[in-house]
């Protein structure tokens, strides 16, 4: 099962950690990975490549682990970054409605 857990300050985003992989099917083939993998993905290069904002960014493909830590943030709910990250959620709430056995979703308050 694929383990999301956002973190949040309030109503501001502070970052992201994505574990494991989905077992919907075997590598390569895994439709639920791939959804998730290609959103994860997109938003990161969103926040780095496009709004460059500063974030502290671990890829461990050996561990299956994707982390983005936000290094400004800011007290503002609809900062960029802040928005960018609430559509992923929104997203993967939405692969998760459909995917229950393979996608959990978890928001934890720092």
């Amino acid at each position: 099962m694929i383990n999301v857990e956002f973190f949040k300050k309030g109503e501001i985003f502070a970052g992201f950690i994505v574990k494991n992989h989905s077992g919907y099917e075997q590598s390569g083939k895994d439709i639920v990975c791939s959804a998730v993998t290609s959103a994860v993905q997109m938003a990161i290069n969103t926040i780095t490549e496009i709004a460059e904002i500063n974030v502290k960014l671990n890829v461990d493909e050996k561990k299956s682990i994707i982390s983005l830590e936000l290094m400004d943030t800011d007290n503002n709910k609809n900062t960029l970054q802040n928005i960018i990250l609430k559509g992923l959620l929104i997203h993967l709430k939405n692969i998760q409605q459909d995917y229950p056995d393979n996608l959990k979703i978890k928001v934890t308050e720092v």
